[in-house]
């Protein structure tokens, strides 16, 4: 393993002095963040979900969330300071379509699946104080 290790780094040493570039590819990485990881549906009057998704922004791309087989359409879209895209969803249509617990949503670019992330889905008024 540790030869390994030197070859690679000899590589990138050697690429990184001759002017070559190289993309790092993280695995396991998560392709998609959903902000909140918490959604009360009690307390949803005119927010908004933000999703960040590891890919480069296009603004014609048509950016979709699905819970089991019902889907929504983001309402925009933007590029992040990295150029990722981020899609923003109304948190009523997003409450339409999860019910509580623990929830998978999918996020679709152009009818392709891209990836998911798991949020908890709560129902009920906040304690005063906290």
């Amino acid at each position: 393993m540790k030869k390994w290790l030197r070859l690679l780094g000899l590589v990138l040493i050697v690429g990184l002095l001759s002017g070559l570039s190289f993309s790092v590819v993280v695995f396991g990485q998560d392709m998609v963040n959903i902000s909140p990881q918490t959604l009360n549906l009690v307390q949803f009057g005119g927010g908004e979900v933000t999703v960040h998704i590891s890919i480069s922004y296009d603004d014609e791309a048509l950016v979709e969330m699905r819970s089991d087989d019902s889907t929504i359409e983001a309402l925009y879209t933007f590029a992040d300071d990295r150029g990722d895209l981020v899609a923003k969803f109304s948190l009523e249509d997003v409450a339409s379509i999860v019910e509580k617990g623990e929830i998978t949503l999918t996020l679709l670019v152009d009818y392709e699946e891209i990836g998911s992330d798991t949020i908890q889905v709560i129902s009920g008024a906040m304690k005063k104080g906290k």
